[in-house]
């Protein structure tokens, strides 16, 4: 049967499997730490604490220019651009770069910025971790004031300096999601880290495999966390970056989103999914939900409709898993307000089926996070989400002195 047929056949059925899932669960409000408390406590600064600024990359405004263009109607001043756009050192080898041409990999600006984090006096301190690319490794961001800037244009008050440390680790910062005492982070950290590489510039940083116990423990010293707070997790299945915010976002000290899909989305789907890797996904959930109540954690599930597979919109040649997932969304919060940035996507052209479902699980969210005191407003990630990131992807907050 074709995809036009298909399509003139929705309608009717699309009614029929709505009104099938039922209504959406019912949410709790959640206490919330002052923000005060935030501000200072010891340990990675979480996504729900107060922040200064959001910076993204020029890059984005190829791939997914809603974004910005949202970020500064709610923002105004506090949404910058950095325009990171490091030359290639002879010799170097970064993948989808060639010479005098800019490293695409750069517009995910998450997986290189610093982790922040406070000491027990509650003073910020930002950590360097490592990259196979050496354009992310070098990275430090303009907004921090430093007192070592690897650029003549980072230069600033060195009085004003904060303590930059190294994390001898390599990582991507969106391997990592913060709810009260833990910090979560998939086994991909563990992988990285127990191999050997020969990368000149991870020799000179003086990168050496480790032990999955000498790797927790050395985030947890850096982290200002206790080895028994931070928590591995398994990857999602079909899932290419292997990262944690994809499925798991935290929106206060003791409250977490994981994502659900429903049975029937599967079936309804059709073609349009992989029936096996979808039911995989689904189960996968499901049992980091319920992990996350196991560590005494309130959950809320927010609907989203399973991975689909797609043509790619770029030069690779195979067609890929996409997950709108809204896990991945982008939280500001300041002294003021509390907003948060959900990826939205507009189904009706890539998959028509699953379109009117996407529109009523957008609906769900906002009226799911407005019980835990969050304004939502929804974006359009439709072609963001096709390169394989979202919103937390593609951003780099600062937090709030």
């Amino acid at each position: 049967m074709s995809l036009r047929v298909l399509t003139a056949l929705s309608g009717a059925l699309v009614a029929v499997f709505l009104a099938q899932l039922g209504a959406p669960h019912a949410r709790s409000t959640v206490d919330r730490a002052p923000l005060s408390q935030l501000m200072r406590r010891p340990g990675p600064v979480p996504d729900y604490a107060p922040m200064a600024a959001v910076w993204t990359h020029p890059q984005l405004m190829t791939i997914g220019a809603a974004l910005p263009g949202a970020l500064d109607e709610i923002l105004h001043d506090r949404h910058q651009v950095d325009d990171y756009n490091p030359p290639k050192a002879e010799g170097d080898y970064v993948e989808g770069q060639v010479e005098d041409e800019q490293d695409g990999t750069l517009v995910w600006l998450r997986d290189y910025q610093p982790i922040y984090v406070r000491d027990k006096q509650g003073h910020l301190k930002a950590l360097r971790y490592l990259a196979e690319n050496p354009n992310r490794a070098a990275y430090l961001p303009i907004e921090l004031p430093l007192s070592e800037p690897f650029y003549s244009d980072k230069l600033v008050d060195p009085n004003q300096a904060a303590r930059v440390e190294a994390l001898p680790l390599l990582h991507e910062n969106g391997n990592l999601v913060v709810a009260g005492r833990f910090v979560f982070l998939t086994d991909l950290i563990i992988e990285d880290n127990t191999e050997d590489h020969t990368e000149a510039h991870l020799e000179e940083a003086g990168f050496h495999p480790m032990s999955r116990p000498q790797i927790i423990e050395t985030l947890a010293r850096a982290l200002e966390r206790r080895p028994q707070d931070i928590i591995i997790l398994p990857r999602m299945p079909g899932e290419l970056t292997g990262h944690v915010d994809l499925f798991l976002m935290a929106l206060d000290d003791s409250t977490v989103v994981v994502p659900e899909i429903h049975p029937k989305a599967i079936e309804h789907a059709g073609l349009l999914v992989d029936a096996d890797l979808a039911h995989a996904v689904r189960r996968f959930l499901d049992a980091q939900a319920n992990r996350m109540h196991r560590l005494g954690l309130r959950v809320i599930r927010l609907p989203m409709v399973p991975p689909l597979l797609l043509p790619p919109v770029d030069d690779e040649p195979d067609w890929d898993f996409v997950f709108y997932s809204p896990a991945n969304g982008l939280l500001l919060r300041n002294e003021n307000d509390a907003v948060a940035v959900l990826p939205g996507a507009d189904l009706s052209e890539v998959a028509p089926l699953m379109a009117p479902l996407q529109r009523r699980y957008e609906a769900e969210w906002k009226k799911a996070l407005a019980s835990a005191g969050w304004k939502v407003r929804i974006v359009d990630a439709t072609r963001l989400g096709r390169f394989l990131g979202l919103f937390r992807c593609v951003s780099a907050v600062v937090p709030a002195e």
